[in-house]
């Protein structure tokens, strides 16, 4: 979903409606898929948004990092920042939020996700982007009575202005139908689908 996200918005059609729009360039960060799934799947979709949108250029752009990265550290601080450089993007989709850093040791979980929620914060006053971020749940004994909440620090619940969950629609027998849920009060109105169905477009 968040790679249909940042190569529809890359192309002009709004990721959930399809309808045109104005073009928004994207930077997708993936931390946990292989560089060859990513580039087959992102294509398969490149393909029909160009179709769809009557384009033959897509504002979005990928970096891959499935070994992960630890936003605690100048070092990796610097590949993503340098990838913000050279492409400018409107919208930075990054995830899983979980391969984003390392805990070091000796510190709470509140202050390691506190820092590095300051910096995305400090990425998104600079590069006057937004950002969309993945993010797991814990594991529950069951899909349908899950917490859907983010894992780990409360910080991760309460600091996105949405806080957006899928959960497994349990009257969809047999479908890849999702409730589109909040896990937090919105802190600005935008229009959310209410449901998602996997699809093969």
């Amino acid at each position: 979903l968040a790679r249909q996200v940042g190569i529809l918005c890359g192309a002009g059609l709004h990721p959930f409606t399809y309808q045109p729009m104005a073009k928004v360039r994207t930077l997708s960060v993936d931390l946990e898929n292989p560089d060859r799934i990513i580039r087959r799947t992102s294509t398969g979709i490149a393909e029909r948004a160009m179709g769809m949108a009557r384009t033959r250029e897509i504002d979005a752009y990928l970096l891959t990092k499935p070994s992960g990265m630890d936003l605690l550290k100048a070092a990796d601080r610097s590949i993503l920042e340098q990838a913000l450089d050279e492409v400018r993007p409107a919208l930075l989709v990054i995830g899983p939020l979980y391969k984003a850093f390392l805990d070091p040791g000796g510190r709470t979980s509140e202050s390691i996700a506190i820092e590095v929620a300051k910096y995305l914060d400090t990425l998104r006053a600079v590069y006057g982007c937004a950002l969309w971020i993945e993010h797991h749940a814990p594991l529950g004994t069951s899909m349908t009575n899950r917490d859907l909440r983010p894992f780990g620090s409360a910080v991760w619940s309460r600091w996105p202005e949405f806080g957006i969950s899928l959960q497994p629609d349990p009257t969809a027998v047999g479908d890849y139908v999702y409730d589109v849920r909040h896990f937090r009060g919105a802190r600005d109105e935008r229009q959310w689908p209410t449901k998602m169905k996997r699809g093969t477009t």
